[in-house]
């Protein structure tokens, strides 16, 4: 479950809630109503605002990329030393096991090792073609 957040912001006197927290301040006598309700007789001219989170549009995804992908991507590209190089990924995920975050650790070095080469695609929701969306029904809050 997300984590609720409600704070108030006495400098640009605006009270930030994030979507859990307005959605359970919705309902009349519920714990989160009653901080809200408190907060706005504490501070009658804060405006209340949903809390938004920006995203990167730059950051690079690498969505699908397993340990399996990255033998796949050693095997295609380095056939003359393939069996030195799988070893060493064998090697790498091995000695990442006994550390938190082991995925991450390979990950990284796998990216820095042979992301230059990688190729990921990029899906982007402006480049999709006309005929998939023309059965999409848009969602609505009474859905």
């Amino acid at each position: 479950m997300a984590a609720m957040y409600c704070v108030a912001d006495y400098v640009q006197k605006i009270i930030f809630i994030n979507k859990p927290f307005a959605t359970a301040a919705k309902v009349i006598g519920s714990k989160e109503y009653e901080e809200l309700l408190t907060l706005r007789r504490d501070c009658p001219d804060y405006k209340v605002e949903l809390r938004t989170i920006s995203k990167n549009p730059h950051k690079q995804s690498h969505h699908g990329l397993t340990y399996e992908k990255m033998a796949e991507h050693i095997a295609r590209s380095y056939k003359a030393d393939k069996a030195q190089r799988l070893e060493e990924l064998e090697d790498m995920k091995y000695r990442a096991g006994f550390q938190k975050g082991s995925y991450a650790i390979v990950k990284k070095w796998f990216l820095e090792k042979y992301g230059k080469d990688l190729e990921i695609k990029h899906t982007d929701l402006a480049e999709e073609p006309a005929d998939t969306t023309d059965n999409v029904i848009p969602m609505t809050a009474q859905n």
